[in-house]
């Protein structure tokens, strides 16, 4: 025979699972409510300058996607990467500035997706001097929040540079002297040997024939 204090206890069991099965519930609906985020695109970028320096700026797109079922702000910025979590046989960006980022901010409606410009611009004056380096910056995607204190999401792309090599570069330029070197040789040859033929035939004496009209006899 249940006793009264057995009820009683019963009815605290049911009570405690029925808060926990509703708490868990909440908690599963709130996350399917807010669930969402960002999505980047490429992961990572490498540019690799083959043979020499291009005139113009070099330019690609990192892509954003809203997840969100709301809008939201993202911004970017260009970082060095930590020096521990650099790619084997990669330093730093020299100067971050070779870098820009157009634009900085964007904002983006409900599963919108927009890029951001990536501009890469090496000084004419550095670029003599940053042959065979192999180069590693990151451009930090951030999901801006209205609250300060709540935590943001963010991705980083890790964008490696590849410069051209040096070595490549001096036997072109050797080549190409050698061949104006080869094409002036043989023009003075070509100019000495004429007017060595010239300054000949100028000497020799021209060869005149003398032709005598026979007497007739009688």
């Amino acid at each position: 025979m249940i006793t009264r204090m057995g009820i009683i206890r019963n009815i605290k069991v049911i009570f405690l699972v029925s808060l926990f099965l509703l708490g868990s519930l909440l908690v599963l609906f709130s996350n399917s409510v807010s669930s969402g985020g960002i999505s980047v695109w490429p992961p990572e970028v490498t540019v690799n300058i083959k043979d020499v320096y291009p005139e113009e700026e070099i330019k690609f797109k990192i892509h954003v996607n809203n997840l969100y079922p709301h809008d939201i702000n993202v911004s970017a910025r260009v970082e060095n990467q930590i020096p521990y979590r650099l790619k084997k046989n990669y330093t730093n960006m020299p100067d971050l500035s070779w870098i820009k980022l157009t634009p900085n901010i964007v904002n983006l409606s409900a599963k919108q997706s927009k890029f951001f410009e990536v501009t890469i611009d090496i000084p004419e004056k550095e670029k003599p001097l940053n042959y065979n380096e192999k180069w590693e910056a990151c451009v930090v995607i951030s999901e801006l929040k209205d609250k300060p204190s709540l935590i943001a999401t963010e991705y980083a792309i890790r964008i490696y540079i590849i410069t051209p090599e040096k070595a490549k570069m001096q036997v072109s330029d050797m080549f190409l002297l050698l061949f104006i070197a080869s094409g002036f040789i043989a023009l003075v040859i070509c100019s000495l040997y004429m007017g060595k033929r010239k300054k000949m035939f100028a000497n020799k004496k021209p060869i005149v024939f003398y032709f005598k009209k026979k007497k007739n006899k009688k």
